[in-house]
């Protein structure tokens, strides 16, 4: 947690700078792995707050499967330590963060 504010900052411009590469249409998956609020939720406002024509696309259970279930209620997908993985695997999942984004 040291750098949180130095990642935040270098995340945001890896956000603007692949958004500024999309086209009409173009697709943006962000994803990161922590479960620090700053690098996951927080960046996707701030997306769609400061960078122009960029939208969500949120994300269904459906096209998650088993993993369905980390979906949120606005169409991000979170995951956190310890939380299972579908059988017939075994084990738990780490702290993901991801977001999905059109250039409308």
């Amino acid at each position: 947690l040291a750098d949180l504010g130095g990642r935040v900052e270098l995340q945001r411009k890896l956000l603007a700078n692949a958004a500024a590469c999309l086209r009409p249409g173009g697709v943006l998956v962000y994803c990161v792995c922590s479960l620090e609020p700053e690098e996951g939720e927080r960046q996707a406002e701030w997306a769609l707050g400061h960078l122009a024509g960029l939208e969500s696309w949120p994300i269904a259970p459906a096209e998650l499967g088993a993993f369905g279930f980390a979906v949120t209620g606005d169409g991000a997908v979170r995951t956190l330590p310890a939380m299972p993985v579908p059988p017939p695997a075994a084990g738990t999942l780490d702290g993901f963060f991801v977001a999905r984004f059109r250039r409308a």
